[in-house]
């Protein structure tokens, strides 16, 4: 039979058949992707979003929403004392998205997002931009839907303090990951610029 069906076999193929594993991160608010207790960099303006990661034996690779790879990172070595793998040796600062970026992803989440932004304009004064920041950052850890049912809560009982929606998510959701958000509010203004 061998003698028959040579002829017609195919050759194997010239490339190996791709067996990475491929996940969804959140972009975190240091602009990183968590994998196995490291935090690899990615392009600053992609925070908050959703990206497709591909893990290989030996790269991570990041890739945007749309599906164009944004950066290829060496896997983190086991024991490797530095957490962070792709950032400058400089000293870290956080990076911050622009305000009007912020807003616009905010409301992505959905139409009563727009109108709770309004409000926590009108009733927080300059801290704003913070309270929409911290707002945004939760997508870190809630899903979307989680975050959207903490806000009907909280317009409903006019509470415009991301602190208090973070709470109620922290009771009430299921995180996705474990990572604790930190955030201190800026000595200066500029978030409303």
């Amino acid at each position: 039979m061998y003698i028959e069906e040579h002829p017609y076999l195919q050759p194997l193929p010239a490339i190996h058949f791709d067996t990475s594993e491929v996940v969804q991160r959140v972009v975190n608010q240091e602009s990183c992707v968590q994998w196995k207790e490291y935090m690899y960099a990615v392009p600053k303006k992609y925070m908050y979003e959703v990206c497709p990661v591909r893990i290989t034996e030996d790269q991570l690779i990041v890739y945007s929403p749309s599906g164009e790879q944004l950066v290829v990172h060496p896997l983190a070595k086991p024991g490797q004392k530095e957490r962070y793998v792709g950032l400058p040796e400089k000293p870290r600062n956080k990076p911050d998205l622009a305000i009007g970026d912020v807003i616009s992803r905010l409301e992505g989440f959905g139409p009563e997002m727009t109108q709770y932004i309004e409000l926590v304009k009108q009733y927080k004064g300059k801290s704003w931009g913070y309270h929409l920041r911290r707002l945004l950052a939760l997508k870190v850890n809630y899903r979307t839907e989680d975050i959207m049912v903490a806000v009907r809560r909280a317009r409903k009982y006019k509470v415009f303090d991301a602190g208090t929606i973070e709470s109620f998510l922290e009771n009430n959701s299921e995180p996705r990951y474990s990572v604790k958000l930190s955030f201190k509010p800026r000595k200066n203004n500029d978030y409303e610029q």
